[in-house]
């Protein structure tokens, strides 16, 4: 657990800026498709893992649509 929540820091902290690069941009994506993919394997019920997987693959496309 206190992985998640030093990851959920970083993510916080070092979400890109208007003006980052679409690269840098992506790459922060892909980090948070990886946060909400392990948190729907954790997770303690159906509707919660359904939900961060879904978020997981959004996370993905937009990453996917700036590169």
């Amino acid at each position: 657990m206190s992985n998640t929540l030093i990851e959920l820091q970083s993510l916080a902290s070092h979400r890109p800026s208007a003006t980052a690069s679409a690269a840098d941009v992506a790459a922060w994506f892909r980090a948070k498709s990886r946060l909400h993919e392990r948190l729907a394997a954790e997770a303690r019920d159906l509707t919660s893992a359904a939900a961060y997987r879904d978020l997981a693959r959004r996370a993905r496309e937009r990453a996917a649509a700036l590169v």
